[in-house]
């Protein structure tokens, strides 16, 4: 429970609001990648990218850059 709190705490702090969507869907929701594509109407892959440029450009994170990751991890950078 405290770890949903969290999550939705985080989710409540996105601005843009279509990022706020996804985010809530993939992981609250647990939808994947391609039902949320049918939902906003668009291309899954689309909105798995912009999910992971939102992520890299406000919280100092990389996408995975293993080609055969089947979960499109997230890493945090290095401060080192």
């Amino acid at each position: 429970k405290k770890k949903r709190i969290r999550i939705e705490k985080f989710l409540d702090n996105i601005a843009d609001a279509e990022v706020r969507l996804i985010l809530r869907l993939r992981y609250v929701d647990g939808k994947s990648w391609l039902r949320i594509g049918t939902i906003l109407e668009c291309d899954g892959s689309w909105a798995r990218k912009k999910v992971l440029k939102y992520l890299k450009n406000n919280l100092d994170v990389l996408p995975s850059e293993k080609e055969n990751d089947p979960y499109n991890s997230v890493y945090l950078k290095s401060s080192a």
